[in-house]
C-alpha cells in the first residue's frame, strides 16, 4: 500500500496497513503528493509520484532498486506550469498527470523506459481546451479517464494508446524497387496524423530517411540506396502520441546502376557472342556488391525456356565462377543468364550469348595394306647341281667335237 500527504512525502506499508514507513527523508516537492502503482509493479518495483516544487510540476518513478528517477522531460516541463493535481495509471502502463492551471491531461505511455530522455509526454487537451482539471482517475480500469473540475466531471476516452499494425511490404521482404519503397499501415483509432520513422540501424540511430508527417496511412520513401536494409516504424502524433509500431525491415533492389555482372574488373566468360566455345566451358562475371549469391540459367533459347543448367534458389551459386557441369554440344547456340541476389533481394537479370566449336572432321580411313606377289618356287640344291653337272658335260662334249673337227 501507498500513501502520501501534502508535503511531498511517500510511505508505504506491506502488511495491509498495521505500519508505514517513510521512503525516502527528503521529500521530493512541497504540495499535495500523488502516487500511482505500474502495473508491473509485482516484477519491476516501480510506482509513481507527482507532486509540485515551488511552481513546478515534478514526477518520479520509484524503481526496485529504491532509486527515485525524476521523468518529467521536455514534452511537460515546457506545458505544465503549476504543481500537480492527478496521477494515474492505466492497466496497459499508460501515465496520466493533471496539473491545476493547464488543460486537459499530460499521457506518457513510455514511462518505464530505461533512458530518460526517450521518455515522452503529450498534451491531451482534445475538446477541453485550457479547463483546468482538479482530480484525476480511471474509470472501470480502462483508458477512460475521468477529470473533476468543481461540479462538473470530464471523461476522456483514450483510444491511441495501442499500436499500429504495419501491413507493407511484409517484414523482412524487398521492396521490387532499387531506391524506394511503399510503406503502408493500418488506420488506428480516431488518428489524424502519422509519424513514420525509416533508418538504415535497427535501433533507428542510423542514417535517417524519414519523410514528413502524413494524414494517409500509406507513403512513399524516396532517395533510398540500392541493396540497403532498411527499418521503419509508424505512430499517430496528432491528437496526440500512441505507441511505434513493431518495426519491420524491408530491402531495395539491386539494380543495374549498381553492380552490371560484365562491367568491372574480372571479364565475363564466356565473352558475349564468343564463338569455338568449349563444350564444358567455365563462366565468370564480376561480383556484386551486398550478394550473398548468385543465381545462373543457362538455356538454348533466348527466352531461356529451353533450359539446359539452372542454379536457382536453393541451388544458387555462392561464387561468380561456374564450371559447366554438362557436355554441350557441337557447334550450337547458347544464352546464360545470372543474376545476383540477397537474403531478400534480387538484380535484374543480366545475359549473353555464345556458340560452341564446330563439331571435329571425321578423320580419314588408314590405307589398305599392300597385296603379297607370289614368291617363285624354291629350287631343290641337289636338282640345281644336277643341271649344272649336266650342261657342264654338254660344254666339255661340244668342245671336243670341234677341236676333232679341225685336224688335218
Amino acid at each position: 500500500i501507498l500513501a502520501s500527504d501534502s508535503s511531498g512525502h511517500v510511505y508505504r506499508s506491506e502488511n495491509d496497513g498495521d505500519t508505514w514507513w517513510l521512503l525516502e527523508d527528503t521529500a521530493i516537492g512541497t504540495g499535495n503528493t500523488y502516487v500511482a502503482f505500474d502495473p508491473g509493479y509485482a516484477d519491476n518495483g516501480t510506482f509513481y509520484v507527482a507532486s509540485t516544487d515551488g511552481a513546478d510540476l515534478v514526477v518520479f518513478r520509484y524503481t526496485e532498486e529504491d532509486e527515485w528517477q525524476s521523468i518529467v522531460t521536455d514534452g511537460i516541463s515546457s506545458a505544465a506550469t503549476s504543481g500537480a493535481t492527478g496521477l494515474a495509471c492505466s492497466p496497459d502502463g499508460t501515465l496520466y498527470v493533471t496539473d491545476s492551471t493547464a488543460g486537459g491531461v499530460f499521457r506518457c505511455l513510455n514511462p518505464t523506459e530505461t533512458e530518460i530522455s526517450e521518455i515522452e509526454w503529450a498534451n491531451a487537451d482534445e475538446n477541453i481546451g485550457t479547463i483546468n482539471l482538479d482530480e484525476l482517475s480511471l474509470a472501470g480500469g480502462i483508458n477512460t479517464l475521468l477529470g473533476y473540475n468543481g461540479a462538473t466531471v470530464w471523461a476522456y476516452e483514450d483510444a491511441l494508446t495501442g499500436k499500429v499494425t504495419l501491413s507493407s511490404p511484409d517484414d523482412g521482404h524487398a521492396t521490387g524497387r532499387v531506391n524506394s519503397a511503399n510503406l503502408a499501415w493500418e488506420p488506428l483509432g480516431a488518428a489524424e496524423e502519422y509519424d513514420v520513422r525509416v533508418n538504415t540501424d535497427p535501433s533507428f540511430d542510423g542514417m535517417d530517411y524519414s519523410p514528413v508527417a502524413t494524414t494517409r496511412t500509406t507513403v512513399r520513401v524516396a532517395g533510398l540506396e540500392d541493396g540497403q536494409t532498411y527499418y521503419w516504424k509508424v505512430r499517430v502524433n496528432d491528437p496526440t502520441l500512441s505507441r511505434w509500431s513493431e518495426p519491420r525491415e524491408f530491402t531495395t533492389s539491386l539494380g543495374a546502376p549498381q553492380w552490371n555482372p560484365f562491367v568491372g574488373g574480372v571479364p565475363e566468360s564466356p565473352a558475349n557472342g564468343a564463338t569455338n566455345v568449349s563444350l564444358t566451358p567455365s563462366f565468370a562475371w564480376n561480383p556484386a556488391d551486398w550478394a550473398s549469391g548468385y543465381e545462373f540459367v543457362l538455356a538454348r533459347d533466348a527466352a531461356v525456356s529451353n533450359v539446359v543448367i539452372s542454379k536457382t534458389g536453393t541451388s544458387a551459386l555462392a561464387t561468380t565462377v561456374y564450371r559447366c557441369e554438362e557436355t554441350l554440344d557441337n557447334a550450337t547456340t547458347y544464352y546464360w543468364q545470372v543474376r545476383a541476389i540477397s537474403k531478400t533481394s534480387q538484380s535484374e537479370w543480366a545475359s549473353a550469348v555464345f556458340t560452341t566449336e564446330a563439331q571435329a572432321p571425321v578423320p580419314p580411313s588408314p590405307p589398305a595394306p599392300p597385296t603379297a606377289e607370289e614368291s617363285p618356287p624354291l629350287i631343290e640344291p641337289v636338282f640345281f647341281w644336277v643341271v649344272i653337272g649336266i650342261m657342264g658335260a654338254l660344254v666339255i662334249t661340244l668342245l671336243v667335237l670341234i677341236f676333232n673337227t679341225r685336224r688335218p
